[in-house]
This record gives structure tokens, sequence and C-alpha cells, in this order.
């Protein structure tokens, strides 16, 4: 008689001994093709596909430790499973898989895509966000039969030089440092100015226009602010964070808000300007990296027009408009500046634009977010020029990575809507309507930890806007904290508390860069770098051949305000390159890749690499640089 044992993850069936004529069939409980009875041989251990002839060199894992290893107990269902870095899953082919519970044992992880040597195949083998590194021909790609030495994927960081998460060169950054948050008032047409250290009110600003709601902090620590004047012409103002900046008009002291009191004619605020035509509707702020050529100016403020369909270039001085860009079936939102001097702007009803100023025209790429669902919200760039998106209608956070054109996206609470990136960590920080906090990893993206801000007295609701103090700190901008007005939230990471909770105005819909998050970091202005290359290689015993150098091979950005600068030198030997003259082999923008060389045969070439920029922002990258060349075979 034959019985069978069916349960889930019971594939096998079990003969009965002692039954005249029955032949064992194979019991293979952990699906490994080992077990009683099978072709493959016996199973010292038929819980765990992982062990089956060698459980004396394979120990058993520590279920204790680990109780979701293959081979621990488990109740019926499924696993999300990666092993492999955390931080690798989700970046390039990297993807997670999953394991079942088979016979009350978790199997093997199956589906799953871990990181492996890097190949020449255009595709992220190993994970690290950096494609074909350090495999390309020196011709660039995968180019067959092209010879000589290539220099990157990735480069080596320098005193003035670093190099980013993809392996790109380009120029360091230094810190700058702003203490102030700024909260937009928009049912009384005022500009909160916090402390983020003592947490006190210390000044308060008439905007000059109706439904403030836009603020951008720029260069020097002063705050820009929109109003959206739905039913008439939008504007905006500056208000001076410095004396030295601010207007003694009747020459009878300063007179200026030092406290939540409103002071007429303020002599800290400047002039109201006029943006756009009637209801047009400024509804996206952010400062370039325009500061003049000696660093010390303001940048200039792009200003996305909603119902105008169009970008405004502002002078950041003066408040002229220099240019106005058209922007036909796209309604700036929300915009903010990468780190490369592209302008990324938002529209709700699904779309992420790209701005690249170059000269008096600017490039525009507009794509559609992938998202189920509409209503777009919040923007934020990290300091890599991942661009990441709230979806309000949808409860989810969307990040794009432009140097791979890929999108994630993750679920979140409901009603999510501002978000800031912290650099720092690789966090970023969004708030919801409803009084939360959640906290995200960026790359790969990840929801973290979501926060309940309902502390201190005082209940944020309708929360919009959130901002990063220069100590790391996370402020909110919510309404409903008291009756008749709004109130601003610190929260700390690190203790996870809600440190102080600030009253403002009434109604603070406020949205941009609330404290000059976006300020905190400028790039230095200069760096260079060199590398020699050495030519044909010695076959045998014999002397080097003589090296024909035939082409210079780049592959680069210059960023919208940089500059990449190429010279070479020759010699018979290393020694002797001291003794040479750098001169110029190429200039970005300018030059077309690749370039010819005229250069001696034979001897070693050093090349001398340096990137600038003039601006705060805009710097330029450099993906690699390789010189092509000719070796003689023997006669």
């Amino acid at each position: 008689m034959l019985a069978t044992l069916a349960s889930l993850g019971t594939l096998a069936a079990i003969a009965i001994p002692g039954c005249s004529g029955a032949k064992p069939t194979c019991e293979d409980r952990d699906v490994d093709g080992y077990g009683f009875g099978c072709e493959a041989g016996p199973d010292c251990d038929d819980t765990n596909p992982l062990r089956n002839v060698d459980c004396d060199r394979v120990p058993a894992p520590d279920c204790a430790a680990t109780p979701f290893a293959t081979g621990c107990p488990c109740l019926p269902g499924a696993l999300a499973c990666y092993a492999a870095p955390p931080e690798t899953e989700g970046v390039g082919v990297c993807v997670g898989g999953s394991a079942l519970c088979i016979g009350g044992h978790w199997g093997v992880c199956r589906g799953a895509q871990l990181p492996s040597p890097e190949g020449c195949n255009e595709r992220d083998d190993d994970c690290d966000g950096r494609v074909d590194e350090g495999v390309t021909s020196p011709c660039g790609g995968c180019t067959p039969g092209c010879a000589g030495e290539a220099w990157g994927e990735p480069f080596e960081a320098t005193d003035d030089l670093a190099v980013t998460s993809s392996g790109e060169l380009t120029l360091r950054r230094e810190e700058v440092l702003s203490g102030d948050v700024w909260i937009a008032n928009s049912a009384e047409g005022t500009l909160s100015r916090i402390d983020a250290e003592t947490a006190v009110e210390i000044g308060r600003y008439v905007t000059g226009g109706l439904e403030p709601s836009r603020v951008a902090v720029d260069w020097r620590g002063d705050a820009w602010v929109a109003n959206r004047e739905f039913d008439g012409v939008g504007s905006m103002r500056r208000v001076a964070t410095d004396p030295s900046r601010c207007v003694d008009t009747d020459g009878d002291g300063l007179e200026t808000s030092t406290d939540a009191r409103v002071v007429d004619g303020d002599e800290c605020a400047g002039p109201v300007i006029t943006i756009g035509a009637e209801r047009e509707i400024p509804r996206a702020l952010a400062i370039d990296g325009n500061v003049g050529p000696d660093g010390g100016g303001p940048g200039d403020l792009w200003v996305g027009l909603h119902d105008g369909e169009a970008v405004l270039h502002v002078d950041g001085e003066t408040g002229a408009i220099r240019a106005r860009h058209e922007l036909p079936g796209f309604s700036p939102y929300a915009a903010n500046f990468d780190p490369w001097g592209t302008l990324w702007m938002i529209s709700r009803d699904g779309y992420l634009a790209s701005v690249r100023p170059s000269g008096p025209d600017v490039i525009t790429e507009i794509r559609e977010v992938p998202l189920p669902c509409y209503l777009l919200y919040g923007l934020d760039v990290d300091r890599d020029g991942r661009v990441l998106v709230t979806g309000f209608a949808c409860d989810v956070v969307s990040t794009f990575d432009p140097a791979s054109a890929r999108w994630s996206t993750v679920s979140t609470p409901p009603s999510v809507r501002g978000a800031v990136i912290d650099d720092a960590s690789g966090r970023a920080f969004v708030a919801h309507s409803d009084g939360r906090l959640s906290r995200l990893q960026v790359a790969p993206l990840r929801l973290e930890s979501t926060w309940n801000l309902e502390e201190l007295g005082l209940l944020p609701r309708d929360s919009i806007g959130v901002g990063l103090d220069a100590f790391g700190r996370v402020w909110v901008a919510s309404g409903n904290g008291a009756p008749g007005v709004g109130v601003a939230t610190r929260f700390d990471p690190e203790s996870e508390s809600v440190t102080a909770q600030v009253p403002v105005g009434r109604a603070p819909h406020t949205q941009g860069d609330l404290t000059g998050a976006k300020r905190a970091e400028r790039f230095l202005p200069r760096g260079s770098t060199t590398r020699v290359f050495e030519g044909c290689p010695t076959i045998g015993d014999g002397p080097s051949p003589e090296t024909e150098w035939l082409r210079l091979h780049a592959i680069l950005d210059p960023g919208a305000n940089g500059r990449v600068i190429v010279e070479g030198r020759h010699a018979a030997t290393r020694a002797a390159l001291a003794s040479a003259t750098f001169v110029e082999l190429a200039r970005f923008p300018g030059a077309t890749s690749p370039i010819a060389l005229d250069l001696p045969r034979g001897g070693v070439v050093e090349l001398r690499l340096t990137l600038e920029v003039e601006g705060a922002i805009g710097a330029p990258r450099v993906r690699r640089l390789g010189i092509e060349q000719s070796c003689p075979g023997p006669e």
C-alpha cells in the first residue's frame, strides 16, 4: 500500500516499508534533488536545500540570530529576500527575490539578481551606480580594436577635486551655513523669520501682496517670497538679513522687525517686484549659481508662472526680468536647481521638466512621471542630481536619476506634500497633511520611519512645507497649530523627537527652500590633476615599441557654468616630463571628442585636467579621458 503525504511544500511520496513489491520513491522535502530514495543520493539535511551531502562542511544556520535564513522554521507563505549588501538592491541590474516556506522551512531565495563583476555591456552589473566603469576601451564604450589607456571610472579625489557617487570627477564643495527658517503666512500676507537655534521668531515682514507661498534663500542668506495673487498680478519681495543690505530711507536709524511684530515701512524689506501678467500666478521659485565674478552675489531667481506656462529669469541684484521662456502645456508648481546647473520643475498634472540654461537660450525636456495617479506636490534634488517628487493623490514618493534615466517609487502614508533631502545622510524628509513626518532613504529609495508631530501642546494640521536647518534638524510648516495661527515644528532626527514648536502667522501655505538648505554648499572655483600615459607596452626583453599617439577621447559634461581644459606634454621619459611644457589640447564646451593629437612618436605623455566653474553651482563632471594609440607589432 502506498501512502502520500500532501502539504505546502511537500512534493514527494513516501513508500511504506514492508509492503510487498513496493519500490521507494524520492522523498525530497527541501526540493534540492537529494533525499531518501532519490537518484542523486540521500540528504544529510532534508530541511535545507543548501545542505545535502556536505553537512560536515556547511554549518546549519543560526535561526535565533537569522530566523529567515534558508533552512529555518517557518509558517506557510513567502518571504522577500536579497543576499547581498542592502544598499545595492534596486541599483543597476540588482533586484530582490522571494523564498517559499517549503515543508515548514525556508527555501532558497529565487528570482534575485545579485551584484556581479562589471562587464562592458552598458549595464551596471556590480550595482554601484556606475555603468561599465573600468572596462570600457580608451575610445569610450565597448569599442573593439581600440588600443590605448583610459583615465577615470573612477577618478581619484584631490584637495580641490571630488568624485561623485557615479565615479565622475568634479570640483569639491565648501559649506555655506544659514541659521534662519522662513515661513510664508498666506492668509495674512507676511513672512516669518525664525532663528533655527533658539526657535524664536525674530522678524515678521509684510510681503507686499496677497497669498504669499513660495520661498527661496539666496547665496547671501536673504529670503525671497512670491505672492500668488490669484485674481491679480503676482509679485516678489526680498528680505535682507544683513543690516548692510537694508536701507535707512529717512535717516533716523534702521526700522525693521525684531520679533513677531510687523513694522510699517520695514527698511529690510525691499521693493515689491511685479512678476508676470494678470492671473499668471508665480508658484515655483529657485535660485541659480550666478554669484558674479567675485563670488559674492546673491544668484538669480527663476520664477515659474503656473497659469502663464512660462519661467522667468530674474536678476538677483536688481529684480529686473532678464528673460522669459515659454513652456506651452506645462504649469510650473515647484522648482529647484541641481548642482550641475539644471533647473527641475514639476507640474501638478504629472510632468517633470528640466531646463538647462545655455547662454541666452534654454534647453528644455519634459518627462511624464510614471505614477498610477497624478497631483504632484513637492520637489527636491540631491547633491548627485537625483530628483525626488511627491505624489499627493497617490500617496507615493518617486525619484528620477538623470544619469540612468531610471525611476523608483515607494508608497508612503497618506497625503504626502513638501520634501527636503539631507545630503549629509542621503535621507529625505516629507511632510503629510495630517501632521506626520516621514524619512526615506533616497538611493535606493525606501521608506524608513514615520513620526507624529503632535507634541508640546500645538497640533500641526495641513502640513505643507518642510526644510532642513544647518544643524541637521527638520522644520515643518503647518496650519491649525492654535486658534488663528500656524506653527513651525522643529524635529530632531537623531533623538526622533519634536524639540520646538513656534507659533507663526495665519495659514502658512509655505513651499520651497525654507532654510537655505539648497545653498548649503558651493563649488570651489578651480581644481587640477594629472596622469602619465606610458604608451605601448614592452614585448618580451626587447625595447618598447614607438607609440603613435592618435586621438584624445573625452566623456564629460561641462555643466551650466563650467569649463574643462585638457593640456598635455610629451617627453622621452618620465623623468624628462618635468622640463617639458604643457600645451592646451582641448577646451569644453567648444571642443568635440575625439581630438586628433599632434605629438612626437614614442616616449610618454602627461595630461593635465583642469575643472573650473563661474558660479556657486553648475560645475563640470568628467567621466573619463582616454588616449587612443597605435603600437607597431614585431617585424
